[in-house]
């Protein structure tokens, strides 16, 4: 037809059916107040042809169905052909169904668009979608209904960055089909584009585009995306998802399967780097989450939520530097919770919530040579709730996260890992910390040393402090160190302070475990146990031990000193781990101190030698007891591994109210594995009240 306005109740054809107009003509419009079924029974076509080649002005050709419509053929809707501002549309209010391709196709000029609007609750595109840009033309899809939409079939447009989907429905769009793949991927998404109005969209397949927007800006309307990965995991190559300025946007990333580990939504792209998202929720609270976002992650909230499964944990890794206002990780009763940063992060409060029995945590994984900046406080959601795990993927620690925010000053965080047995980590805290464990672990290799460090004026308070130096499991060198250096006040609670020399290699005598090594600049108040021990031996020797303090040492705490022990790994050679206590300022505490050398290992090999324990004191010394007492020698009547030597020194005055008990190492089994030696040495004046001053030799070899 080219005649300008044409008005039936339906259609019904066998055959081909084309909309235009003339080229001088003024417009056409064909309004179907029923259905339209267009079919091929074999002798014709069975095609839906839109076009608009008008010459004499402004023109518009439509095509308005209110019922429902059905092509059988291939349909094509063309915008204007001239160079004239003259759009062609499509429109139907009842349900659509393209057996054929659906061509849309813009032209040069502005103003040539053309759109197909669909508004019925099914949408089937069996021959797909095929959306073409031209200069200035669009080739546009918008799916509009009042009531919930279903699309079947896949949309693309016919070249990269081709074609524009609108979506503007606020009960919802649900799209089954892959959009814009391959090399066909869309020009645009945009999601709410009608102003004082919601809408959703949910995609389950993959789905590409240059740019997706939610909202139009102009009021505060609800916009809402969903990811939902199905049974694999679902690709979203989205180069920019932004919000509007006004509008509330929502981006939430799901698992359809219950019950069941979530498969991963793989997003590559940014969110929110222009306008931040409102919302950012991987997982919630019935349904696992699980994404991977490959450039920078920007919302005002973003939550990562554990279902309602034990195997419905839901995490996020976020490869670029994460803007987000509030992040929030929260476990259920059954399942965890992560979120993972590779590079900056800046928030303004961060919550780790466990859960009835979760875990929730915030992982630093700095990947690249640089330093990272993590801003924001960081809390449990109650005392003893969340963990914090900083690692350098690099494989070498050259960067550091600094956090400028305090950290468990509302709610004792539950635990602070910082390395971990295959990685190095490094952390610099410019604000207190307050932590139940606070964990520091070398690397596996000598590159991987771990590195805490806390600013002068700053409290570390934690409940127990455990350093440990890395284990080697390539024989190739020594284990990475775990080293903490702490500028500021350091409070340790009932779990005491634990530093381990990692363990040697099993596999050979180049692997030799990494230190451990606390150094205190400031008044140190113990009043629970300090155990310094050395790495044990094993085919290679067991790293250091040491704490090194600065300044004054006061409290009621038990100090442990042990060397570690000799190999007893097969026929393995490696010598314990030395373990030092270095005070260099007065040190007092009303309990004992024991300085124990390593006994000798009790493997088959030669010269498996205990470690060295040394205690040594530039000053005052006063304590409740001390116990020094050396190693002894193999008990393996093949191994020669000596006892490892005791030793404690005090340069100036000494105070000990209890018992002195200094003992040599027994022999070994075999007459060349000696025991140790055990030496006190007081240069200044050392006063025992009332009590015993013990000193044993060892017994010869057994």
């Amino acid at each position: 037809t080219t005649d300008a306005v044409h008005t039936v109740t339906s259609i019904a054809l066998d055959g081909a059916m084309i909309v235009t107009t003339a080229a001088n003509n003024s417009g056409t419009v064909v309004n179907v107040a029923g259905d339209v079924t267009i079919i091929d029974t074999g002798s014709s076509t069975g095609t839906l042809v839109i076009s608009n080649v008008s010459t004499g002005g402004v023109e518009t050709v439509s095509m308005n169905v209110t019922g429902a419509l059905s092509v059988e053929g291939a349909t094509t809707v063309t915008g204007g052909t001239a160079a004239l501002a003259s759009p062609t549309n499509l429109t139907v209010t009842g349900n659509s169904t393209f057996t054929g391709a659906l061509t849309i196709v813009g032209e040069g000029n502005t103003g040539t668009d053309a759109t197909v609007t669909l508004n019925g609750a099914t949408v089937t595109f069996t021959g797909g979608v095929v959306l073409t840009d031209d200069t200035s033309g669009n080739g546009i899809l918008t799916l509009s209904g009042s009531a919930a939409q279903v699309v079947t079939g896949v949309i693309n447009g016919s070249a990269n960055h081709d074609g524009i989907l609108n979506i503007n429905n606020a009960l919802g769009v649900t799209f089954g089909g892959a959009i814009g793949v391959g090399a066909t991927d869309l020009n645009a998404i945009n999601i709410g584009t009608t102003a004082e109005a919601n809408s959703t969209a949910t995609f389950k397949a993959n789905t590409d585009t240059t740019l997706m927007t939610l909202g139009d800006g102009s009021n505060t309307d609800t916009i809402t995306v969903n990811f939902i990965a199905q049974t694999a995991n679902l690709t979203a190559v989205i180069d920019e998802l932004e919000g509007t300025a006004g509008d509330t946007s929502i981006v939430n990333i799901l698992d359809a399967t219950a019950d069941t580990a979530a498969d991963t939504v793989i997003y590559t792209g940014d969110i929110g780097d222009t306008v931040s998202v409102t919302q950012l929720n991987v997982g919630s609270a019935t349904q696992a989450g699980k994404a991977t976002i490959s450039g920078v992650a920007e919302a005002v909230t973003m939550t990562v939520t554990g279902g309602d499964h034990e195997d419905e944990d839901s995490s996020v890794v976020v490869s670029g530097v994460g803007t987000i206002t509030n992040l929030n990780i929260v476990a259920s009763a059954t399942a965890d919770a992560t979120a993972t940063f590779a590079t900056a992060l800046t928030t303004t409060a961060i919550s780790l919530d466990d859960g009835t029995a979760g875990n929730a945590s915030l992982l630093i994984t700095m990947v690249g040579d640089d330093d990272r900046a993590i801003a924001g406080t960081i809390n449990g959601a109650t005392a003893g709730e969340g963990t914090l795990t900083i690692t350098d993927d690099t494989g070498s620690q050259n960067d550091i996260a600094t956090f400028s925010g305090i950290i468990g000053a509302d709610a004792r965080l539950k635990a602070i890992n910082v390395g971990s047995a295959t990685l190095s980590g490094g952390a610099l805290f410019d604000e207190n910390v307050t932590v139940a464990t606070l964990t520091i672990l070398g690397g596996d290799i000598a590159a991987e040393e771990t590195l805490f460090t806390s600013t002068t004026e700053k409290t570390i308070d934690v409940t127990t402090l455990n350093v440990t130096g890395g284990v080697s499991t390539t024989n190739a060198a020594a284990a990475g160190g775990a080293l903490l250096t702490g500028t500021g006040a350091l409070t340790v609670g009932t779990g005491g302070m634990n530093i381990t020399g990692g363990e040697g290699d099993s596999s050979g005598t180049n692997g030799v475990g990494g230190t451990a090594v606390v150094t205190n600049a400031t008044a140190l108040a113990m009043n629970n146990a300090v155990t310094i021990t050395g790495g044990l031996g094993a085919s290679a020797d067991g790293g250091a031990a040491e704490l090194t303090t600065a300044a004054a040492v006061t409290g009621s705490g038990t100090y442990i000193v042990q060397g570690g022990a000799g190999s007893a790994t097969a026929a393995g050679v490696g010598d314990g781990g030395s373990a030092t206590l270095d005070s260099d300022g007065a040190f007092t505490t009303t309990s004992t101190v024991s300085i124990l050398g390593g006994n000798g290992g009790a493997s088959t090999g030669a010269n498996n030698i205990g470690g060295a324990a040394a205690g040594e004191f530039a000053t005052t010394f006063a304590s409740a007891g001390l116990t020094v007492t050396a190693g002894n020698g193999s008990t393996n009547a093949t191994a020669t591994g000596n006892g490892g030597a005791s030793d404690a020194t005090v340069t100036t005055t000494s105070v000990i109210t209890g018992a002195v008990n200094i003992t040599g190492g027994n022999g070994g089994a075999n007459d060349a594995a000696d025991g140790g030696v055990a030496t006190a040495t007081f240069t200044g004046a050392v006063t025992a009240t009332a009590q015993t001053l013990s000193i044993t030799g060892g017994t010869g070899s057994v």
